[in-house]
């Protein structure tokens, strides 16, 4: 006998989707389904990551486990579920050296208290007010 292989598909960065998106996406899920594909969304807006959930009540389309709890607290099987998303628990020490290993001008142009870093901040969304803010003063000083 021949073990067939499942097929994966990551979509990465799939955030700030629109309702056209979320449209596609539950005409993907069935087609990516029948044929035995394992697809992984990664989201860092709660916005998407609940309107993904929301397709189908978390059925197949669900949270990895430990990143999300549902508040409402209902059995697996009921829709309805509300998630409760685990925040990130990056310090601002940590965050500041996450910047200024990517952005060594940060400490250069002392740009660092610009940033305002505070404890728990998503990692990704300090690195694009980083680049963010690079690009502003790029600008200002030509």
């Amino acid at each position: 006998l021949f073990r067939r292989k499942r097929g994966i598909l990551i979509l990465d960065d799939f955030n700030n989707v629109h309702s056209d998106d979320i449209l596609f996406m539950q005409h993907l899920f069935p087609i990516l389904h029948s044929r035995g594909v394992l697809a992984f969304v990664l989201v860092r807006d709660t916005e998407s990551a609940d309107s993904l959930l929301n397709l189908n009540g978390w059925g197949r389309i669900a949270p990895l486990r430990g990143i999300c709890t549902d508040k409402k607290k209902l059995p697996s099987a009921e829709d309805g579920k509300e998630p409760l998303w685990r925040p990130p628990h990056w310090t601002r020490d940590q965050l500041e050296s996450l910047v200024i290993s990517r952005f060594n001008e940060f400490v250069k142009a002392n740009m660092m208290k610009d940033l305002a870093l505070r404890d728990k901040e998503n990692p990704l969304n300090v690195l694009e007010r980083a680049e963010e803010l690079l690009q502003d003063r790029r600008i200002l000083y030509r």
